[in-house]
């Protein structure tokens, strides 16, 4: 019989030859402009869309996620992402799961959720027995009457940070932070960074398109 066959751990799932990096954080912490820099940077495979998509025969990959996860251009239902389950899924397909957090100035941050809920009437929130030891899904408000306040928007930032390490603990990943702040005023030298840490070619940001609107949160010429 053969040998190799035989020092086989049945218990161990398939090799980890691949890499996928999430990129993970709360809703307009950067994460959507931090996923295309990935992309037109680094040469990773991906897009904005939040869906965890596996494109087959890609790699490297970089997915997506706010927490929650909403869409204001139909009637899906808000969620927090599994990070337990984001992670088996990614393994079982040979993916070496890394991470990314995405942060952004607590304020600002804060505001532009209020924003985005209350211009879109579309409201997010969590009622008053959740804790973040449980999980948040089953906590959730959905109400398109109600008005997204300044203590609610810190609420659903401290609950994705919440459930964002609660994964990386249960699932011992490698991860590090992306500044939203920091990659609009100092664009190449944060990339280059995120490149070296994720093991990442950086080819430069000379093909790297940063929209006005991006600009503008922070005051970037």
């Amino acid at each position: 019989m053969n040998e190799e066959f035989l020092s086989l751990d049945p218990r161990e799932g398939p090799t980890l030859d691949k890499t996928v990096v999430l990129i993970l954080g709360p809703e307009k912490s950067g994460t959507k402009l931090t996923t295309r820099c990935f992309v037109e940077t680094m040469g990773c495979f991906g897009d904005e869309k939040i869906d965890g998509t596996i494109i087959d025969g890609k790699d490297p990959l970089v997915v997506r996620f706010d927490l929650p996860t909403t869409n204001s251009s139909n009637n899906d239902s808000a969620a927090y992402v599994q990070m337990q389950h984001l992670t088996q899924h990614f393994k079982s397909k040979g993916f070496n799961v890394k991470v990314l957090i995405t942060t952004r100035d607590v304020k600002s941050n804060a505001e532009a959720i209020k924003n985005y809920y209350n211009e879109n009437k579309k409201y997010v929130g969590l009622d008053d027995n959740y804790r973040f030891n449980i999980n948040p899904n089953e906590h959730l408000i959905e109400d398109g009457d109600s008005v997204m306040d300044d203590k609610m928007s810190i609420k659903i930032i401290q609950s994705a940070y919440s459930e964002i390490f609660k994964g990386i603990i249960v699932e011992d990943l490698p991860f590090c932070f992306s500044n939203y702040e920091e990659l609009l005023n100092n664009t190449e030298q944060h990339l280059r960074s995120l490149a070296q840490f994720f093991e990442l070619e950086f080819t430069g940001v000379e093909n790297l398109s940063i929209e006005p609107e991006n600009k503008e949160t922070c005051n970037v010429e």
